[in-house]
């Protein structure tokens, strides 16, 4: 996928919310690496010590719904854009 059809697949950001996050860091791995793990919540408890637990409803598509527990907190999320190797995009409720 190049670069335009990637940032046609990410959703407009709402900047009215209220809390936003976004984060950044270079991989010296192939794209499809690094999303084979992004893309697998079930198993961000393994890699990230934040996450406590995850549950999708729903195959890895825009519109699943998953739980998830980060930093104590419970989060309702849904995906909003799904495009391997390089866009998942998720908003949420906590």
């Amino acid at each position: 996928m190049n670069r335009e059809d990637q940032s046609a697949a990410t959703p407009e950001i709402d900047r009215a919310a209220p809390v936003q996050a976004a984060a950044s860091v270079f991989i010296a791995a192939p794209p499809e690496s690094v999303w084979s793990v992004l893309a697998d919540i079930a198993s961000w408890p393994d890699w990230n010590p934040d996450v406590a637990r995850t549950a999708l409803h729903g195959p890895l598509e825009v519109g699943s719904r998953f739980d998830w527990k980060a930093g104590g907190m419970p989060i309702r999320s849904v995906l909003m854009a799904v495009s391997a190797p390089g866009v998942l995009a998720w908003t949420g409720t906590t």
